[in-house]
This record gives C-alpha cells, structure tokens and sequence, in this order.
C-alpha cells in the first residue's frame, strides 16, 4: 500500500510539473536543441561544405583575373609598340616579302645594272618556285637563287655589286667570279655574280 500511495504522489507530483507551463517550455527548448543539433550535424555540413568550395572558387577567379588584367595590360602595350612600328613592317616585308616575287626582284636587278652603266649579258635562275598553295600557319625561309652575267669596267661592277646589298630588298652575293675577255683586240672585264634573295614560303 506504501508502494501504490508513493506512486500516485510521484505521478501527481509529476502530472502537476508537467502541467506547469515552464516545464513544457523547457521540454520544447530541449527538443528544439535537441533538433538544431540533428541539423547541424546532417544538413549544415554539405552547406559549410558548400560555402568553403566556392570561397576557394572565388580566390581561385580572383587570381585568373588579375592574370588577365595583366595579359590586356602586356597586350594593350604591344599593340601600342606595334602601331609605332607599323610603318616599318612593310619595309620588312619589301626586304623579305612572302613569297618569291621573281619578276619584281629582277626588275630590282635590271633597274640597278642601267643606274651603274654595266649590261647584263646572262640572267638565270635555276628553277622558278611555285607559290604554296597550302595555308600552313608555320612561316618557313626559302632562298632564290639568282645568276647574273654582266660587263662594264671595274668600277662600274663594284658599284654594281655594292648597289645590290643595299637595295631594300634584301639580296646577298653568295659568290663574284670575275673573267677578263680579249675579242679582236679589246678587252672587257665580266663578271658572274651569284645571288640569293631571301623569302617566306
């Protein structure tokens, strides 16, 4: 009977603390607590996760982007440079153009024999190049080769010879074979000059 008696006095001394307002406050705050932690645990970590992902993106394009900055800055400088020297590159493309132009280089040729009063008694190439028909990015140096025979006195050829380095375009004299030519009497002087005229291909 002691037992029973003490049993219903815990049990109403229970049901009236559990009626207490107060109580079912601090059993909601323990659920919600208790629930705040469940969550953290299982759905704010894929979230943390998340986050430290995309701070490390935003550093990661933070970095590209100061590495573009600098590539406009080092392309707005060479495009500037390039303005200032865009007079100069058709200089550089009439020294060694793009391709063979053999009928302008022996005009060159025929042009400077007549300013330096020799005449030319030969002119040959050993084969004329045909234009490349492939559209290659890649820029490879080819040479034409070039002989000319011309007569006149000494003076005249060296003048010649020295007219055919400093034209703009860029010719070299590989070799000078000099010969001199007695007909009926008279002598003249001939020279066979070996040239190369340099070019993309």
């Amino acid at each position: 009977m002691r037992i029973s008696t003490k049993q219903k006095q815990l049990q109403s001394t229970l049901a009236s603390f559990y009626n207490n307002p107060v109580a079912r406050v601090s059993l909601e705050v323990f659920l919600s607590l208790g629930l705040v932690i469940f969550l953290g645990a299982f759905a704010v970590q894929p979230t943390l996760v998340t986050m430290s992902d995309l701070i490390q993106e935003i550093e990661e394009k933070r970095e590209i982007s100061q590495q573009l900055t600098q590539k406009v800055a080092a392309l707005s400088t060479a495009q500037s440079e390039f303005a200032a020297l865009g007079t100069q590159l058709t200089l550089l493309d009439e020294a060694v153009p793009s391709d063979p132009q053999v009928i302008k280089t022996l005009k060159i040729i025929e042009k400077l024999a007549t300013e330096n009063t020799v005449i030319i008694t030969g002119l040959s190439l050993p084969q004329v190049p045909e234009p490349n028909a492939s559209a290659s990015a890649a820029l490879k140096q080819e040479s034409l080769p070039i002989q000319v025979a011309v007569t006149g006195d000494y003076a005249s050829i060296r003048q010649f010879a020295e007219a055919l380095l400093s034209t703009r375009r860029l010719l070299h004299i590989e070799t000078i074979n000099f010969s001199l030519n007695e007909k009926r009497g008279s002598r003249t002087l001939s020279a066979t000059i070996q040239l190369s005229a340099p070019y993309y291909q």
